[in-house]
């Protein structure tokens, strides 16, 4: 019978096997019980397509309270729970719904994976470090406190575009960069102060290298952080209204 070795994992389809089934065994091991459910809160028994007014609170009107007065930033991010929930009701599967929602667990394993490929190319290395990101306490914490765990798919990301935008200083990485971090911002607004603020310390680090090419990479850092305001706007002018006129 054929073995896999150490050497043999030098193969990029076995390796994204290997990272596959092992994201997909620390799911079972840590969210097997809640995969296919979803509690809310005032919904007994669990959430279902019969559950109306619920549903509708949590999903169809969620990111947009502004437009009834209320001026609390509400995250953007729950708009993918929109699209969960239309896929959901074409294959007439709740489960689908509730499938999609915790997908975030094993997906935040692959995308610290590839974020990691920014310090080490050591396999190994690579898949205990993202082991630890999804079962270390604060991430738990974050996740069985009511956190969307999309964030934590989409924060790696953002951070691994972003840092390609000093490396190969073009504007498809800008775009990436873009993308991620306002989809993490969407997801969870309250942390934007800290990501911003290690975006920032990133920026410096990099302007104070002296072989840094700083006339190549300014336009695209700036770029970035424009582009940022009017992808982030329903966050922003809710915040301003909250924090100034209430």
């Amino acid at each position: 019978m054929p073995t896999i070795t150490l050497k043999d994992l030098e193969s990029k389809p076995l390796k994204i096997l290997f990272l596959t089934s092992t994201s997909l065994i620390l799911t079972f091991l840590i969210a097997r019980n809640i995969m296919f459910t979803v509690y809310v809160y005032g919904d007994s028994p669990l959430i279902t397509f019969t559950s109306t007014k619920i549903l509708e609170n949590y999903i169809l009107d969620v990111w947009h309270y502004p437009a009834y007065g209320e001026n609390f930033p509400i995250p953007p991010g729950y708009l993918l729970t929109y699209f969960f929930q239309l896929i959901a009701l074409n294959l007439k599967k709740i489960e689908v719904f509730y499938f999609l929602l915790n997908l975030g667990i094993p997906l935040s394993m692959f995308s610290f994976y590839i974020f990691l490929g920014k310090f080490s190319k050591n396999f190994w290395t690579r898949i205990f470090v993202s082991t630890l990101y999804i079962i270390n306490p604060v991430t738990i914490a974050y996740y069985t406190s009511g956190g969307f765990t999309w964030f934590l798919v989409f924060l790696p990301l953002a951070l691994n575009f972003y840092l390609e935008i000093f490396e190969k200083k073009d504007f498809p990485s800008v775009f990436k960069a873009t993308l991620f971090t306002t989809l993490t911002i969407w997801c969870f607004p309250t942390f934007t102060p800290t990501l911003l603020l290690t975006l920032t310390i990133i920026a410096i680090y990099y302007h104070l290298q002296p072989k840094n090419e700083k006339q190549k990479i300014f336009p695209k850092l700036l770029t970035y952080f424009i582009l940022l305001i009017p992808t982030n706007l329903t966050i922003i002018y809710p915040a301003y209204l909250y924090f100034f006129f209430t």
